[in-house]
């Protein structure tokens, strides 16, 4: 089958897609399914449960062993209720918890939908929607950052600068590939908001032409060439850098 997250293609009869452990939420169905249909059987087995058990008593086992066997029957029948139990739970606390995640997303508290995410420590495909929201507003941060350090609220213009391409380009590419898999989540209209306010930032803030964007966004953050590049847009912008803030 082809993985709705990810879109590789793998075992349908797999739980969990073995490239991005996006859950296969119709093999789950089916194991569900096949449960609940196991536990209606053995209700139904029970009706019988005497009678077979006497007659297995009476040509193989002694009394203890029958104790024994009608002890482990009732419980395994009590765990696989337990668990479906605790499936229905999980269930439920993902249906509530994305509630909670649309309505940040829906209001555009970005920040609170991503403190949010945080909390909850075990991934669910369920949540992907709003996680690259989330991954992307962060990105959208340190873009916000530098633009207020160029209009005087710090200094630190080459660590501002650099950030900004870094993490924006990281954005663009990320965002980028969200809104490109032929997944329609409902989230496409946020990130390309934040795709656009990242190009302006680049173009209009910093000025930067196409074929320079491509140029710095080949750089890695700590690459001493990088520091060089970002020091030249820097003088190109009429700004000048505090090295006392390095």
């Amino acid at each position: 089958m082809k993985c709705p997250s990810c879109g590789a293609q793998y075992d349908k009869k797999l739980l969990n897609c073995p490239f991005c452990k996006g859950e296969n939420t119709l093999e789950a169905e089916r194991r569900y399914q096949a449960e609940l249909k196991a536990i209606d059987t053995a209700t139904l087995n029970l009706k019988y449960l005497p009678q077979k058990i006497a007659q297995f008593v009476s040509k193989y086992m002694t009394r203890i062993l029958l104790a024994g066997l009608v002890i482990f029957t009732f419980g395994f029948i009590a765990m696989q209720v337990f668990g479906i139990l605790v499936e229905k739970k999980q269930l439920h606390d993902i249906d509530k918890n994305k509630q909670v995640l649309e309505t940040y997303l829906i209001e555009g508290k970005y920040e609170k939908m991503a403190d949010y995410l945080l909390e909850r420590t075990s991934y669910d495909a369920a949540y992907l929607k709003y996680r690259e929201v989330a991954d992307a507003f962060s990105n959208l941060l340190e873009i916000r950052r530098s633009k207020a350090a160029l209009n005087g609220e710090n200094e630190d213009y080459l660590y501002g600068v650099k950030s900004a391409l870094y993490y924006g380009n990281e954005l663009l590419q990320e965002a980028g590939e969200a809104i490109g898999d032929q997944t329609v989540r409902g989230n496409e209209a946020v990130l390309k908001s934040f795709i656009d306010e990242t190009y302006a930032y680049f173009y209009e803030d910093l000025k930067l032409e196409d074929e320079k964007l491509e140029e710095l966004s080949q750089y890695d953050f700590v690459d001493p060439f990088f520091d060089k590049e970002v020091r030249v847009l820097i003088a190109q912008l009429g700004l000048e850098q505090n090295d006392e803030m390095e």
